[in-house]
Formats: C-alpha cells, sequence, structure tokens
C-alpha cells in the first residue's frame, strides 16, 4: 500500500482543502488579531510610510556619499594629471638643456679637433721644411 492510497488526489479535493485551511487561518488569525481592522490598516500604512521615509533618508545619503566619492575622484584625477604634466615638462626642459649642453659641448669639441688638426699640419710642416732644409745643407756639404 502506498502512501497515497486512500486518499483522494483529485484537484477537486486540493481546492477545497486549500480554501479549507485559508478560512481556518483568517478565522485564527481575526481572533487572535490585537486590534481591529481599523487600527491595523493604520498601523500598518504608518509602518509603511516610516519604511518609504527611512528609504528615502538612505537614497538620499547615498547620493551624497556617491557624489562627494565623484568629487575626490575627480580631485585625484586632476591632482594626478597636473603632477604628470609637471613631470613631463620637467624633462622636456631637462631634454631641451641636455640637447643644447651636447650642442654645444660638440661645436667646442669641433672647434678643439680644428685647433688641434690646423697645430698638427702646421707642426708637420714645420717639421718637414727643416727636414727639407737639412737634406739641403747635408747635399751641399757632401757635394
Amino acid at each position: 500500500m502506498t502512501a497515497y492510497e486512500g486518499y483522494d488526489t483529485s484537484s477537486n479535493s486540493s481546492l477545497l482543502a486549500f480554501v479549507c485551511g485559508a478560512i481556518v487561518g483568517a478565522s485564527a488569525a481575526l481572533l487572535f488579531a490585537p486590534m481591529r481592522g481599523e487600527e491595523m490598516r493604520a498601523s500598518l500604512g504608518d509602518a509603511a510610510r516610516q519604511s518609504r521615509d527611512r528609504l528615502r533618508q538612505y537614497g538620499d545619503t547615498g547620493r551624497e556619499w556617491a557624489n562627494e566619492g565623484i568629487d575626490r575622484a575627480s580631485e585625484v584625477g586632476r591632482s594626478a594629471m597636473n603632477r604628470a604634466t609637471e613631470a613631463v615638462d620637467q624633462a622636456k626642459s631637462a631634454l631641451g638643456q641636455e640637447t643644447t649642453s651636447a650642442q654645444d659641448a660638440a661645436e667646442r669639441a669641433r672647434g678643439t679637433a680644428n685647433r688641434g688638426i690646423e697645430s698638427a699640419r702646421s707642426t708637420l710642416k714645420d717639421v718637414g721644411d727643416e727636414a727639407s732644409d737639412r737634406l739641403k745643407r747635408d747635399r751641399e756639404q757632401w757635394s
């Protein structure tokens, strides 16, 4: 024998059981209710209004916090952007100064190298002239 044998499982009997249960529950609620219907509705209305007011306050507080967070985030973003811009400007300035310094150093080195080359040419010419003069003198002496 199954657990459902002997029970009528048709939809009519299920509906009847549901309705009977609802009637018994409503009757019990009316018998044990601490206040009359009007008072209960008024109390529920007050509770609903208080809940609505609290939700509005929470919403306002949440909006304020969100706006403060947005303001702080914007401020931090602006500050970071300013620092980055300053760093880029400093890097450009330093690079410009280094480039100028490097160009100046290259010009000075080029000038020094040119003077060294001219000095070496002059010295070689003088040495060559002196060697040529000696050879002439030596030829004259030996001839």
